[in-house]
Formats: structure tokens, sequence, C-alpha cells
């Protein structure tokens, strides 16, 4: 039988959800209870304890993991503002509101089938022309609908699997450690197979699934272990140290060769390179396999395919990159796949290994195959952060989706409490506030890459520019009036208005850094690299394309309501100068460790500045008068921003984010 919810529909018969745009999901049981729940009882409203009772029967589930069911059932309905269909009332509980009816097929006018006859039979032709001609239909492959696979409250990385055993790490919401956890691949329970006050992170299974190896780490201790799985009781029993790394903030790759030996990638000494070794467990030797130096922080990832007797591992290069590697140990052969323009967490084999999936951006899946000389096709595309992505079977795949740790915009004056103003499940930085109109212009990731965004003061947001994934976002400023915004975008200055209308773009063949503006909207500021000598020029907004020289300098700050003053810094100089009337006046204040714009600010008497102590970052004051240094308090990162009028601080605050694990089907 089918119905109509809305604008899907519904099969009872498979269970099977079909969205307007054609796309049909098979739901999960406790997806499927819970919407035939809704289904069966219009315009009731069902409690946390009723759902409880009606969905998981005589099993006691926590309250938070009912509401993350119903969200995920939101999410299969593809609900949004304009079209809901649950609703939660407070003291009441959820109900379907949307409009539910018997499903009717469309019934053809009879005399319009011969001129649908004629069109098909057109249309059939083409696609038979087009196919011939490998136009279309070439091995193209479109991933099902996500279908989530692990309801904790918290976070979920490291997948593996097995045998319908899915394994991951999990770290509940405000808790400390990762211990390691299993779930059936059809289930819906998840059973803790550790938990002790260490983190277990990097699960592997042995060849015959039999046992497990993991690394548990922290509080000075950085060991291996090896554990029999035992699937009936979902319990690891037999648990033996084999290795003893040497620290405990070292994060070990681990993939089983065989039965008696592992692939381990580790680091030797503290501050040293990863590298890959052979491990035998009876003997507890260690040999050394890929021995490779490099701008990063080496070969830090392995995962090895019997079928293919190789191993495939990932190089870091220059902490910004990775190179996906392959290594054959039957001819010592090693070989170079492809390149990642940032730091990939894993990759996985499917098509009976001969193929592997991997990140090429944030949200984006691609398959390569490893035989051939071929390129990789995109397989799946999201809006909102992919990684540790794991085989499942020959054509599943899964993935951990969303950050472990996202940037909140925050605002707080100083010894009072923080107040959230802009956040997402991405990573929100750079916060600049405009001083007279409020509204605030911020890096974001929200769209799956780093892009420009601007929060209006009533919460508003919106994405301004098309910045290209691979550019790096290293300054932001914004008018006072909030009406221009300025971003360099690796050393190019571009200028957009808050629509998001380019103004004015620097050439290519230049650095320029440090974009600020006048206290009065009406002029652009920003240093610029002649002949290895930086110096700070100016452009009006009414004419950005003639540039007039300042001065010498590097770092600049406009005066605050005084348009014909700049405190600067020179390059590699700590000492902070204040040009005023054309004439250069060294303040006698020394500000030391200041390495982009934004990590200084002028006001009144006082500059405010961050740095780093001991690993740590701090607010800084120091008073012009009398050049005394003052320790402030801890701060979260060291671009900020301060509303001058009211004294409120801009920055921005990390927290952990709620991740989970989904699973998706290659066609």
């Amino acid at each position: 039988m089918k119905i109509t919810i809305g604008k899907c529909v519904y099969n009872y018969t498979g269970r099977v959800l079909t969205k307007p745009n054609g796309e049909s999901t098979k739901l999960t049981r406790v997806t499927a209870d819970l919407l035939e729940l809704f289904i069966e009882n219009p315009n009731r409203y069902f409690s946390l304890s009723d759902i409880e009772e009606a969905v998981w029967k005589n099993r006691s589930v926590e309250r938070a993991t009912i509401t993350r069911w119903i969200s995920t059932l939101r999410k299969e309905l593809g609900e949004s503002p304009e079209e809901l269909y649950i609703e939660n009332k407070r003291s009441q509980g959820y109900r379907l509101i949307c409009k539910v009816e018997a499903y009717e097929t469309q019934k053809t006018n009879r005399s319009q089938l011969p001129v649908l006859l004629f069109g098909l039979s057109i249309l059939l032709a083409v696609v038979i022309y087009l196919f011939a001609q490998k136009l279309i239909f070439v091995d193209k492959e479109v991933s099902d609908t996500p279908q989530t696979l692990t309801s904790l409250i918290g976070q979920e990385v490291d997948g593996v699997y097995d045998n319908n055993l899915i394994l991951f790490s999990h770290r509940s919401t405000g808790e400390k450690y990762w211990n390691i956890y299993a779930k059936e691949l059809d289930g819906d329970r998840s059973f803790s197979l550790t938990q002790t006050p260490h983190d277990e992170r990097n699960i592997s299974f042995s060849p015959d699934g039999s046992k497990i190896a993991f690394q548990r780490r922290s509080n000075g201790l950085c060991q291996i272990i090896i554990a029999d799985l035992n699937r009936r009781l979902m319990k690891l029993l037999n648990e033996q140290v084999v290795y003893d790394c040497l620290y405990d903030d070292e994060s070990v790759s681990i993939s089983w060769k065989n039965q008696s030996s592992l692939y381990l990638a580790m680091r030797k000494v503290r501050l040293g390179i990863y590298s890959i070794s052979l491990f035998d467990i009876e003997s507890s030797s260690l040999v050394p396999v890929i021995e490779e130096t490099t701008r990063g922080v080496g070969d830090y990832y392995v995962k090895y395919s019997s079928i293919r007797n190789e191993l495939i591992y990932l190089r870091n290069i220059g902490y910004s990159s990775t190179e996906i590697w392959s290594y054959n140990s039957a001819t010592n052969e090693n070989k170079k796949i492809h390149d990642v323009p940032f730091v990939l967490m894993a990759v996985a084999f499917t098509d009976s290994d001969q193929s592997i999936v991997f990140n090429t951006k944030s949200g984006t899946l691609v398959k390569k195959p490893l035989s051939i000389d071929e390129k990789h096709k995109v397989i799946h595309t999201v809006n909102y952060p992919v990684h540790w992505v794991f085989g499942i079977g020959v054509k599943d795949i899964g993935y951990t989706h969303g950050f472990i740790r996202v940037n909140d915009i925050v605002k707080f004056k100083i010894g009072e409490a923080t107040k959230r103003i802009a956040s997402s499940a991405f990573n929100d930085s750079m916060p600049v506030i405009s001083q007279h109109a409020g509204s605030i212009a911020f890096k974001s990731s929200r769209t799956g890459s780093n892009q420009i965004w601007l929060a209006d003061q009533n919460n508003s947001v919106k994405k301004l520019t098309s910045i290209k994934e691979t550019s790096r976002v290293s300054d932001l400023a914004i008018t006072p009036n909030g009406e221009t915004i300025a971003y360099t975008s690796d050393t190019t200055i571009t200028v957009v208005d808050k629509t998001g209308t380019v103004l004015y773009e620097s050439p290519k063949d230049v650095v320029y850094l440090h974009p600020t503006f006048s206290s009065d909207s009406e002029t652009l500021y920003y240093s610029i690299n002649y002949e290895n000598n930086w110096i700070i020029e100016k452009r009006s907004l009414a004419n950005l394309i003639a540039p007039q020289t300042v001065t010498e300098g590097f770092f600049n700050q406009p005066c605050f309501n005084n348009n014909n003053c700049l405190y600067f810094f020179k390059k590699d100089n700590d000492t902070l100068y204040k040009l005023q009337e054309n004439k250069i006046i060294n303040t006698g204040v020394q500000v030391p460790g200041l390495t982009r714009n934004n990590h200084f600010e002028v006001i009144e008497d006082d500059i405010y500045f961050t740095n780093t102590d001991d690993g740590y970052t701090y607010l800084y004051k120091i008073n012009f008068s009398t050049k005394e240094l003052t320790k402030i308090m801890p701060f979260p990162y060291r671009h900020f921003s301060v509303d001058h009028e009211t004294m409120e601080i801009y920055s921005i605050m990390p927290r952990s984010s709620n991740t989970f694990i989904e699973k998706i089907t290659i066609k």
C-alpha cells in the first residue's frame, strides 16, 4: 500500500520512502516504525514515553536517542522551514502535521497516447544514439540516499566493518575519553566493548574477523592492544598488550597483514615524522617498511588489501595536502596514486578491493580504480563535512558525518559571560564587527569550503563569496557602516559589497595583505610587497583603481574616529608606530609575536593583542603611557575584533560537535 505524506510517497511494502525528486530510500526499522506510528494516529501528540513504548516495546532507551531518531525521520522526509512534517509542542509531544492521503497514480488521457508513444520513441532513439557514442551512461555512479547507522549522542569515528558488524570509537557528549562500540549493520542497538579512562581508537579487524587490534592512550600511556572478539556476547576477551608506543599523543594507524602481523604507521621520536613498519606479533619485532621524509608529518595512515597484496598509505605534505600511495610487498614497489589538497583521514577499499574511495574536499567522496590509470569519479556530494571512510561489503561505503570540533562566534566583555552569536555544525572563524551597523563578517565552512559570510543584527546569515576550495583566506575587514567587506585569498585582496558583488580584485602577480578600512568607511588600507619591501597603500572606495602610498609598513589599523591617523608595524619589527598628519610617531610600545593583522586592536590609550605562552593563547594589554604589560585572560583564538563603543570582544569558542556514521551504496 502506498500513501502520500506531504510531498513524499511512502510504500508500506518494503517500507520505502520516495521524495519529490524521485529519490527512494528503504527506511531503517526504527525510522519506519516512527513514521507509521505518526501516520496511523493523525493529529495525535506523542510524548517521548509514548514513542519509547510504541517503537522500542520493552526496551529502555535514552530520551536523547529518541529525539535523535525523530531528527533522522525529519531528514528522511526532507523537512525544511518551508515544508514542515513533524510538530513538537512543549508539554504535549510530537505529531505529524502534513497532509496524508491515499496515493493515486496518474491516468493517461487516451487521446494523448499516440502523441506520447511517438515522443517516447524519439526519446528512446536519442538515448540509444548517445549511448552508442559513449556520451552518457558510461559507468555513471550515483549513490543512494545516505542511511544513518549510529544513533548514540556524542561522536563516532574510526569505523571498520566485517561480516555484518561495525566497530567504531565513540565519545559521549561531555565525556573525556573515546571507547570502542559494536553494532550489527541491521540492528538498532550499540554495545560498549571497552570502558576505560583512556582513549581507545584506530580499530582494525584481523583477516578472519576473530580479533581486533586498537590503540589505547592518554595520561602517559600508549599501547597497541589485541583482543578476541566474541560476537555472540558482544565482548572483548583475552586483551593483550603487544606493543608499547612511545608517546601518548601519538596516533597509531593499524592494519592487519595476516593473522600474525600488523602494518603500523607511527613516530619513532616525539618531533619526528610518521613512518610505516611491519610488526610481528609473536616475536614483537618491528621491521621498517617505508621511511620517507616529507615537509609534513610523514606516512600516517595504512590500509592493507590481502586480495591485492597491496598496502595503501597516506603521506602528509606540508600539513595542508595529502598524497595517496600504494606499496606492493611482493615487488617492493611504491607508486603515487593521487593528490588531495587537504589532510585526509582515511581511504576505503571497494569493488572487491579494485578501487578506493576517499575525499577530494570536505563533502565530496570519489572513487578511483587501482588497476588502471583512470581518473577518479564523484560518487557522493553533500553539504556537510565527511571524513573517515571505510568499506562495507562490496558496494557500500561508511563514513563519519560532521566535524569532531567546531568553532562558534561569540562576544563578551572582559570578566563577563560569553554569548554565542553565530553557531553551526561547521567552523565559523575570523569575526569582524562593523562599528556602526552592528553586522558581522566572518569566515565559515558551512557550504563545505571556506567562504565569507555576513550576519546582520537580526541574525540573518548569508554567503557573500565563491572562493576556490584550495585558496587560503587569511585576512578579513568590514567598513564601520557595514556596506563593504575586504578579504585576502592567498595573496589577493578582494573587495565586495554586502550583497557579494565584487567591487575590486587586486592583481595576482603582487602580494597584497592586511586590508582594513578607515572609520568613515571611505578608504581601504592594505600592505603590499614591492621588490621585497613592504609598504602600506590606500585606495578610495569611490575610486578603487588609483592607489596612493602611505608609508613603509606591514600590519596596520586606522585610528578609531580619526580619518587622518593610522597605527602600524613594520615588517619584522615589534615597535608600534603612529602616522598622524603625515608625521610618523614612535609610540615606544613593543608588541611581540604578531602574525596577523587581526591579532591586535588599539583602543584609546591601550593596545590589546593576543599571543601564546606555553602552548596557550592569552589576551594582553599594554598602556601607552606606562608601557605596563597586563595578561588579562586566557583566550580561545588569536583572531579577535572589538566594538569600541560597547567594549564587546568578538572571537570564537571551540566546542565538541555531534557526529554519526552514515552509509551510502554505490550503484
